[in-house]
């Protein structure tokens, strides 16, 4: 280990040499300091308004599963934080959860000695590997990171970076480079803020580089084995390739090992194969090298239990490699497959007895060549399939997803054992095995089941899943709902993150009075002889019991006591809170995250969610406290001194997921005290123009009110305009008529192109308001033009009213919308570019997959064309197309989405809709579709606003440029700015989508999240978004038949 006093030395920086930076080591004699430092360091983290105190960083701290917390110090001031910890997504490596340095200190290079100093001690204990995360939009830190050694991972899911220096450093073959130099100052490496890695056959490559006193150093590692695979120096160069990273398992392949030596002098190498995973490599070659050498080598890939996660280190034909007797070992990592590549889905939540259903087998050939693949699939006493047998041919690598009709003859767990043959193009046949997992649930019916992911407990709706990658457990309803998430559990203390890499030990299922239960058991190494013990409890009703034991098994107490944290994923949209004595009720979504609220003012033991269809609720223990982080609720346990073969185990955790549909009865339950659920019916009077159409072409219109109740009208109807006192039309009803609706044509030939219309209903002692909007279009042409705009072809529509442009050559989104010639769109047109979380950003409107990042979108191929859609009321919408074809991402490729931005003649209107073509080979289940709106109307930032009505109806308005707010969209959002009457009006299905609003210093975002499922060779409309002008809200009820309007009424188009 390096001596302290050199380890946390002091940094003189330049350019400020009065500035002295010190190291040191977090301690609670700093929690007070380490507030501050947050409290001063908001506008690097979007801007939030959240106050720390010593208190919180205490707790914090406390409970972190740090080794190390590095703080920078200026004097006595806290100016910087490094979190250190062991890596739990992956193995071999240690983690820097969190890095930060006060807004005031940016620029000032205190983050690049936290990180060295976080490398180092990654070095001094020996690991091989240090791994963070971060937003690609983090364009300032980028260049910092890969400084500092580290490698930006390409992958689409999230920003992830590995530094291999550690291993480098260890490397016995190239110490002596580094000997007499700082391998920061010297290295070479080419710096972009993007992506890192040369890409050969599926293979990454990551390239460190060196060059000190006319001699250089070049060291490459595979992305996936985590382990070098070239070393070149000005003496020799030693490489090893393989031909193809994804390989069947059960064959034999080569690994080449390329050898140049380029001196004079002799050079002297042996290669030993090491076994790795189920990887078997014998390789003992011993040579001297003269010129060029090449050794081959042949290794085996055993079979594999679960497919191998992409993300998590692969196994690797691994070498010892000795150079003049020094060593370096060589790893290249491969991607073991199955011959093919399975996995079955069943789209419904509930199956029927002797009803046909379907579920969806997604096939993949993992070889590079056409294979035919017959399968078998065994009898069972659940289902019926017409056939047991299936044969198909793939060409190498194709996908296709196959439907199965089957018709259910039992509830439970359809656990398949598949017999498969793979018969290759010269005759060959391999033999294997492959485990499917369907769930045929029923009402009543509970049971548990296993596949490759998950252990699972289903019990009439409701399931509890633990996921084997991280061992969470989800809980919910529909089985993609995922409403509660238990996150890993974590022994200490020190708290150890060692649960989520764990594999269980020991698994039992077991029933009970209207339960099924799991208890799930796995070895503590950090806590030689303990075992833990997860138990879980499903209810019918929609109830889960939730419980850990720990097990001592040894002969004598354990020493230290023992403690046990259990984090929660419990969204507070919605939600009610016992606070200070009262409930308080979250009617908006500023302070839906626990960071907004004092745990210790938590005057019950229970919190409720009112989710619309399936109220959610959390209680536990009268003598438990809960805790609270920035975006989790959390529980510690102290369970003592565990004596010998004895179990200690936590207080029960409960969790509806619709057992209880009111705040009384879950009050009385976790209370354990009764109370009487008061319960409020309401009765539901609509308006609506003809056919539901909310469009219409000239001066009349037909109007028609309808009570949906069970009785007739009697009393007073009478219809007007929003804010006008006359009454348009009026009627009178006897219920002896047997009246439920009402018909009548108004006269619009004084209204303007947007107004509401106003129903005042005294129907026998209720006295009711309802609303519904009308809009009027002209029976006129719109004006259609490409022009070149900043170098790039444009198309653009103009309807009289408003104009709209897309260049398909900037990205596939809409860049410019002006009402009355004024622009409304904050767009980075001609050029995308990175901007606080996006990189790249193009803003303006824009729809697209979220897993389809937009570093990866920009690589595809867009164009776009004048069209026309009809949508289920009959209005002919045109405007401008962008068709979007995923080539380039290899998750997606076979995927196709056109995004219409549509409007109607002299109104002032865009209709923003996607059609999305499935053509990937797999089911696209459950993905989220996003649309993304930038607006700035305003000339600066700060000159626009957001105002947001609650489902109370109350509004609150966000000046933009202040402080970062993230809103869920309840009911409505306006858009607008200074010295501008006109307000942007945004409307979408609320139902079928979540909808939301970021503001921050830079941005004003208007997002909508729709989840799709389409089966492969199908296609599907999203939800359309209407984006109206207009000088007064449209109210929530107005809006109906407005949300109704879609495109494609079957739900797949052919």
């Amino acid at each position: 280990m390096i001596e302290e006093s050199i380890r946390f030395e002091i940094l003189k920086v330049k350019g400020d040499e009065t500035m002295d930076i010190k190291i040191i080591k977090y301690d609670d004699s700093y929690a007070a300091k380490v507030a501050d430092m947050w409290n001063h360091s908001r506008d690097g983290w979007g801007g939030a308004n959240t106050v720390d105190t010593e208190e919180t960083i205490l707790h914090r701290e406390r409970n972190s599963t740090n080794i190390h917390t590095f703080l920078a110090l200026e004097g006595e001031r806290v100016v910087g934080y490094c979190g250190f910890s062991e890596y739990r997504d992956d193995e071999g490596a240690l983690y820097i959860p969190l890095l930060n340095v006060r807004d005031d200190y940016h620029g000032k290079k205190i983050g690049k000695k936290l990180l060295l100093t976080a490398l180092q001690e990654t070095i001094d204990l020996k690991w091989p590997r240090l791994d963070l995360y971060t937003w690609s939009g983090n364009t300032k830190a980028v260049p910092l990171y890969k400084k500092c050694g580290f490698f930006w991972e390409d992958r689409d899911d999230t920003t992830h970076l590995m530094n291999f220096m550690p291993t480098v450093l260890h490397t016995e073959a190239v110490k002596d480079f580094f000997h007499d130099v700082n391998w920061y100052d010297i290295s070479t490496r080419k710096i972009e803020v993007k992506p890192d890695g040369r890409v050969e056959n599926d293979f990454h490559y990551y390239e460190y580089l060196w060059e000190k006193e006319k001699t250089q150093l070049r060291i490459e590692f595979e992305r996936t084995g985590r382990g070098i695979r070239l070393i070149e120096t000005d003496d020799y160069l030693i490489s090893a390739h393989v031909d193809q990273h994804q390989l069947v398992f059960g064959e034999h392949y080569s690994i080449r090992y390329k050898i140049e030596n380029k001196t004079g002098k002799p050079l002297h190498v042996s290669l030993n194969g090491v076994n790795d995973k189920n990887i078997d490599f014998k390789l003992e070659k011993s040579m001297d090298v003269t010129g060029m050498e090449e050794v081959i080598g042949t290794f085996y890939v055993g079979a594999i239990d679960e497919e191998q996660n992409t993300f998590h280190t692969h196994p690797a034909v691994q070498a010892t490699v000795h150079i003049n007797g020094k060593e370096a070992i060589f790893k290249v990592g491969i991607l073991p497959k199955y011959p093919a590549q399975l996995e079955a889905h069943v789209l419904e939540d509930l199956s029927f007895i002797d009803q046909q259903n379907v579920f969806y087998l997604d096939l993949k050939n993992n070889f590079p060549e056409k294979v035919q693949f017959e399968m078998v699939f065994p009898e069972s006493p659940l289902i019926h399939l017409k056939s047991q047998q299936f044969a198909t041919k793939l060409e190498a690598k194709e996908r296709i997803s196959i439907p199965f009709e089957f018709v259910t003859k039992s509830h439970g767990y359809y656990d398949a054992k598949l017999e498969l043959k793979a018969i290759k193009e010269n005759g060959e046949e391999i033999h294997f095995n492959k485990q499917i997992g369907i769930p045929l649930r029923g009402i009543g019916a509970r049971f548990h089941g296993e596949d490759q992911d998950r252990i699972q407990l289903f019990n009439g709706q409701y399931f509890a899943s633990l996921i084997k990658d991280g061992n969470t457990i989800q809980i919910g309803r529909k089985k993609n709902d995922e409403a509660i998430v238990l996150m890993t559990p974590k022994v200490g203390k020190p708290y150890s993150e060692e649960i989520s890499k764990a594999k269980p030990v020991a698994k039992e299922f077991f029933e009970g009075m209207g339960y099924i239960g799991a208890k799930i058991s796995y070895e503590l190494t950090a806590f030689p002889g303990l075992q833990l013990h997860y138990v879980i409890k499903l209810f019918g009703e929609g109830l889960v019991e939730n419980y850990y034991e720990v097990e001592n098994s040894l002969d004598v107490p354990i020493e230290q006591p023992i403690w046990f944290s259990q984090s929660i994923i419990f969204d507070l949209e919605k939600a009610l809170i016992p606070y200070r004595g009262k409930i308080i009720e979250l009617d908006d979504s500023i302070g839906n995250s626990y960071h907004y609220w004092n745990e210790k003012q938590v005057s019950e033991n229970w919190i409720f969610v009112k989710k619309d269809s399936n109220p959610l609720g959390m209680c536990w223990h009268e003598n438990d406290s809960i805790h609270f982080g920035n975006w989790f609720s959390y529980f510690e346990h102290n369970l003592g001194h565990i004596n010998e073969r004895s179990i200690a185990r936590t207080n029960s955790h409960y969790f509806s997921i619709g057992a209880f549909h009111d705040l009384e009865s879950f009050r009385a339950f976790a209370r354990q005290s009764n109370n009487n659920p008061i319960e409020k019916t309401i009765d539901h009077l609509n308006i609506s123009l003809q056919n539901s159409n909310p469009f219409v072409q000239g001066e009349k219109a037909v109007i028609q009110v309808t009570d949906y109740k069970s009785n007739f009208l009697h009393g007073e109807l009478a219809i007007s305009l929003f804010r006008s006192e006359n009454d348009i039309a009026t009627a009178k009803f006897n219920r002896e008529e047997q009246h439920t609706k009402w018909v009548t044509e108004i006269d619009l030939s004084k209204s303007p192109s947007i107004s509401t219309l106003k129903l005042k209903a005294n129907l026998d002692a209720a006295n009711v308001e309802r609303e519904t909007v009308v809009i009027r279009s002209l029976n006129s042409k719109l004006k259609e033009a490409i022009v070149q705009e900043n170098g790039l072809e444009t198309w653009k529509i103009d309807n009289g009213v408003i104009q709209f442009k897309a260049s398909p050559n900037f990205f596939p989104a809409l860049h410019s919308l002006s009402y009355q010639g004024h622009e409304w769109l904050n767009t980075s047109f001609p050029n995308p570019g990175p901007k606080l979380w996006w990189n790249p950003w193009s803003g303006g409107i824009t729809s697209g997959l979220a897993a389809i990042r937009p570093y990866s979108l920009a690589k595809e191929k867009t164009i776009a064309s004048f069209t026309s859609l009809i949508d289920n009321k009959g209005n002919h919408w045109q405007g401008i197309k962008l068709s979007t074809s995923i080539v380039e991402n290899d998750d997606y490729k076979g995927l196709k989405f056109h995004q219409y931005f549509l409007t109607l003649p002299g109104t002032p209107v865009l209709c923003h809709v996607s059609e999305v073509q499935q053509e990937t080979g797999k089911l696209l289940n459950n993905k989220a579709w996003i649309t993304d709106g930038f607006f700035m109307p305003g000339a600066t930032i700060e000159d626009n606003w957001a105002k947001f009505q609650n489902q109370a109806g109350n509004w609150t308005k966000l000046v933009a440029g202040k402080d970062e707010n993230d809103f869920t969209v309840e009911r409505n959002i306006l858009i607008g700015c200074k010295n501008r009457n006109e307000q942007l009006h945004v409307i979408s299905n609320s139902k079928k989508s979540n909808r939301e609003a970021y503001i921050n210093k830079e941005v004003l975002l208007y997002a909508n999240e729709e989840k799709l499922t389409i089966p492969s060779g199908k296609t599907q409309f999203t939800t359309p978004s209407f984006y109206i002008f207009t000088d007064e809200a449209i109210a929530s009820d107005a809006q109906q038949d407005l949300e109704q309007i879609c495109f494609g009424t079957e739900k797949f188009l052919k």
